[in-house]
């Protein structure tokens, strides 16, 4: 009986080890896919607003200001798609790619809004690691719901 005891105790330990490791499994999925998500939000919409924030500068002769743009735009995707490769980069680099996605969108805007970046030394000097634009979407919604409770005033 002591035996048989033994025998269900490591099975139900057993059991409940693999239990555990398939739940961090799928949690670690789980967290991947919904990264992926969020960067996926970047792509179409906002990509659609550069290419033709582009095309006004273009249309309205503004060549220096299609330039400015179009390098921004280079830049922003060239992190992106390294980033996208990767689960986490250095917060230099996401605050990087922050600031070329604050760039652009106060361009798009006209210069309507203003940002300022206030971030400690030691983050931006240490190798931090943060899920890829794992700011950026917060960033975005302020943009995009301040500007359009000051239309609002």
């Amino acid at each position: 009986m002591a035996l048989l005891s033994f025998f269900v105790f490591l099975n139900f330990r057993n059991q409940k080890k693999i239990n555990r490791l398939a739940a961090e499994a799928y949690a670690s999925e789980r967290t991947e896919l919904e990264l992926q998500s969020l960067r996926a939000q970047l792509n179409p919409h906002f990509i659609f607003n550069c290419i033709n924030s582009i095309d006004a500068f273009i249309h309205s002769n503004d060549k220096y200001n299609a330039t400015v743009y179009l390098n921004k735009f280079a830049r922003l995707l060239r992190n992106i798609l390294d980033s996208s490769k990767l689960s986490t980069v250095s917060f230099a680099k996401d605050i990087d790619t922050l600031k070329l996605y604050v760039e652009l969108e106060e361009l798009r805007h006209e210069n309507k809004f203003r940002t300022e970046f206030n971030i400690d030394d030691e983050l931006l000097n240490n190798d931090y690691k943060v899920p890829a634009l794992i700011i950026q979407p917060f960033v975005e919604n302020a943009i995009l719901h301040g500007l359009k409770n000051r239309g609002r005033q």
